[in-house]
């Protein structure tokens, strides 16, 4: 299905709900009276319920967002597919007895559309009904003006509001949209919006008097003896329709008065620095600097610093003296970066006491609690059948509660495989079970769960650490065993039977010490820091910024469309820029592009820098001199074939993938390959050599296909090609590999929403140790030299910081935990 978004003007906006509809201000002196008239609005009750259920699944499909940061604003996204009739509304939202004004709404008959509004709602609002009123005038704004979907609506359905009640509101990352300038009969309608109805201006207005002489009336009331805070308000609302921005926004922002005029007044602020915004995104000095400001001073929009420096320095970049001074003045956004790791390090010590806390109930206690009394469970169909293994995952265990207290909040995760050779699993918490199943479990999988029953290794009669414990239960309906693991160092086998049931090993989790946010989603995306100890991230639409890590500052940005990687060029002043399409080559001192390469999406630097190769989907490999970046035929050391080329830092080898999909080791002196090391492989594979470069991890297919979830990540010896280990990367897709400076580490991202994760291996071991908390669908980690620390993008805008040394510190210890207990 084809969906069309369209991000409406704020120039409606109101947090005032009207009784009546408004008068049509624009009739009088129409050139075109049919796009001008208002819809007359049909009753038809048969269309009631329909609409109903259309509605409450539009509120389901779309969406009420709270930013995290700006915790007044809510963004509401609303679709109606395929709408029955004509259909135009005046939309609200309602809590208890107060309602907020969200604006017009209109489709067309058959016609599926978005309707995207920003408004303000108070940080307590959690919930609420939105209200869709018919009305005429709302047909008719959106279907006069071009920019809207909505044309030659003549008529509307008409009834009773619909309501559609308890849409909750959720917290994400977002940004506010920016709004087009109105043009002078649009910027009277929002004037209108905004005014009481029965007052005074609105009635000037409505008569066709001139903004001026209404602006000069309420001048001189706002500056008499009897200053009304509705007059304040009046001419804040005058100027922001006459485009005085500046002077509307001081204006309003003096206008005292009680919280519902409060509420209406923030509503012009913010539409003012929508305006402004709009203006910022097509290269306005002026309007960066206003928006800094609203942000600075929290007039509008809620305070933020980040996005304050953010919006100066873009203006001081271009040569605005007034942003230039405004950023000399402003403090800096990290005071003490020391206390903060201190403060993160402290943390971990905390987590790591945690870890070694053990259990005070004993083993048989435990089990007994825990294992069945009779070896048999219930089928889908309510038929009993008997088992051969049950496995069962404790979660939410609190050492020290009441048996009562800790069922509440303990959860179990249970596969059972029945004898017949069926298998079911279910999710078990105090709300209820949720699962089943009864499919024969495949061949393959059973003969390797058999095996696996018949060689339990023991497990010593030691109940692990609460929430990490495993029950395995084997046998027959007379005899039956348990057996209990740790799933923080479960023996092999019993890992092995962890991954076929798709189990989770136990890992200690480390939140990010912070982050920063700078900008809004964009599904593509990456992140590299540069050999200028630069942070290069995509995280504002079409936009390539620089970051400073040691101070989270924004240093500037550059426009390059849908970047996905970054590659670095030997020379260290030069990075390659890629998106789906194309490479863009960028110069690093000057933060500039220097030359784009139309659809070659995949490009590398060869290891001495002398030449550039790049790769397209249904191009041939090209390689271009980097000196004057002019085609020759060949490079030394580079396969003539190959769909792929990733070489190591220094020494004579290199990853070449094949026409034909087929991964080899690379001699790049004597030009021939070393080993093959996979027949097949996607075009996205990722190669990452270790820091002394004797081993590198590779991932033949970080996309994994839908009957495969495995994302197997191999190591192995550059010397000879030989396979050293496999490290077990399960999810959805891996996105980048990243080896710790003293190579005992590899960090892995991977997954998308949902299924995200930054897991943490031992490279001798090959096992999972750690995860790292905080970012979903990541586009890029990378590592400050300097500082030590781990950075971490994400497609919601932000960028995250973790002090590696510290994490790696208390894996260490909680690795030696887990030494000590097998002693």
């Amino acid at each position: 299905m084809h969906l069309r978004c369209f991000h409406v003007c704020w120039a409606l906006l109101t947090v005032h709900v009207l009784a009546a509809e408004k008068p049509d201000l624009l009739g009088r002196d129409s050139q075109d009276e049919k796009a001008w008239s208002l819809p007359t609005l049909i009753p038809d009750p048969e269309l009631r319920m329909p609409l109903q259920r259309a509605f409450e699944t539009s509120a389901q499909n779309g969406h009420l967002i709270r930013d995290t940061r700006d915790k007044t604003l809510v963004q509401v996204f609303l679709q109606l597919d395929h709408p029955p009739a004509d259909l135009a509304f005046d939309v609200s939202l309602r809590s208890g007895n107060h309602s907020w004004r969200v604006g017009p709404m209109a489709w067309k008959k058959g016609d599926t559309n978005w309707w995207a509004y920003d408004l303000d709602l108070p940080e307590t609002v959690a919930q609420v009904d939105i209200v869709f009123t018919p009305s005429a005038r709302a047909g008719m704004l959106l279907s006069r003006f071009p920019v809207w979907p909505v044309k030659g609506l003549t008529s509307a359905w008409s009834g009773d509001a619909i309501v559609v009640p308890k849409v909750g509101i959720r917290t994400q990352d977002i940004s506010m949209m920016g709004k087009r300038p109105p043009g002078e009969e649009e910027a009277r309608e929002h004037l209108m919006d905004a005014l009481p109805p029965d007052g005074e201006t609105a009635r000037q207005v409505a008569a066709g008097m001139s903004l001026d002489d209404i602006r000069k009336q309420l001048e001189a009331q706002a500056a008499g003896p009897d200053e009304a805070s509705e007059a304040g308000f009046a001419l804040g609302s005058v100027m922001l329709a006459q485009g005085r921005l500046d002077e509307a926004m001081a204006t309003l922002v003096k206008s005292p008065g009680d919280a519902g005029l409060q509420e209406r007044v923030q509503c012009q602020l913010r539409y003012i620095c929508s305006l402004w915004l709009d203006g910022a995104g097509k290269n306005s000095l002026s309007d960066m600097f206003s928006l800094g400001r609203a942000y600075e001073e929290g007039h509008g929009v809620g305070q933020d610093l980040q996005q304050a420096k953010y919006w100066y320095r873009k203006a001081a970049n271009a040569g605005h003296l007034e942003s230039k001074a405004r950023l000399a003045g402003m403090p800096p956004l990290l005071q003490n970066p020391d206390e903060a790791r201190n403060k993160t390090f402290a943390d971990y010590r905390k987590q790591a006491a945690e870890w070694h806390m053990t259990s005070s109930t004993g083993y048989q206690d435990w089990v007994k609690r825990y294992a069945r009394e009779r070896f048999q469970s219930l089928r889908v169909n309510g038929d009993a059948a008997e088992l051969k293994l049950i496995v069962t995952q404790v979660g939410g265990e609190v050492v020290g509660q009441l048996d009562q207290e800790a069922r509440l909040s303990e959860t179990l995760q249970v596969f059972e495989l029945f004898a017949d050779g069926k298998c079911q699993s279910y999710y078990q918490s105090s709300m209820g079970t949720k699962g089943r199943g009864g499919n024969p479990c495949p061949p393959e999988k059973l003969a390797r769960l058999n095996k696996l029953i018949a060689t339990l290794p023991e497990d010593h009669g030691a109940l692990p650490p609460a929430n990490r414990r495993l029950l395995i239960e084997t046998g027959t309906q007379t005899v039956h065993h348990s057996h209990v693991y740790d799933r923080a160092n479960a023996p092999p086998e019993i890992c092995e039977l962890m991954r076929l049931l798709y189990i989770s090993t136990y890992v200690p989790s480390f939140p990010a010490k912070g982050s920063i946010h700078v900008g809004g989603f964009e599904h593509d995306g990456a992140l590299a820091v540069s050999p200028q100890s630069e942070i290069l991230y995509t995280g504002r639409k079409d936009q390539l910024q620089w970051w400073d890590p040691a101070t989270h500052e924004f240093l500037a940005e550059t426009k390059v469309d849908h970047v996905k990687s970054i590659v670095f060029a030997p020379d260290k002043t030069h990075a390659l820029v890629q998106s789906s399409n194309d490479t863009v080559l960028m110069d690093l001192l000057e933060r500039k592009p220097v030359q784009t390469f139309k659809d070659l999406s995949r490009a590398r630097f060869t290891q001495d820098g002398k030449h550039l190769l790049l790769f397209g989907k249904n191009a041939s490999l090209k390689i271009l001199e980097a000196r004057n970046w002019s085609p020759v035929d060949h490079a030394d050391g580079v396969p003539g074939n190959c769909s792929s080329f990733i070489p190591a830092p220094s020494i004579h080898r290199g990853i070449v993938r094949d026409a034909d999909g087929s991964v080899s080791l690379w001699d790049t002196v004597a030009n021939r390959a070393v080993k093959r090391l996979g027949a097949k492989s996607d075009v996205t594979m990722i190669a990452v050599f270790s820091p002394d470069e004797s081993q590198v991890a590779l991932c033949m297919s970080p996309s994994p296909s839908e009957s495969d979830r495995d994302n197997p990540v191999g190591i192995y010896q550059t010397e000879t090609g030989t396979l050293v280990r496999e490290l077990e990367v399960n999810g959805t897709g891996l996105q980048s590999l990243l080896w710790v400076p003293d190579g005992a580490y590899l960090i892995a991202a991977n997954g998308s929403a949902g299924e995200a994760g930054i897991s943490v291996f031992n490279t001798a071991t090959g096992r999972c140790r750690g995860q790292l908390s905080g970012p979903v669908q990541f586009n890029g980690m990378s590592l400050v030299k300097q500082s030590g620390e781990l950075v971490v993008g994400d497609q919601y805008g932000r960028i995250w910081f973790w002090h590696l040394h510290s994490v790696l510190a208390m894996l260490r210890e909680f690795e030696a935990s887990l030494t000590t207990a097998e002693r």
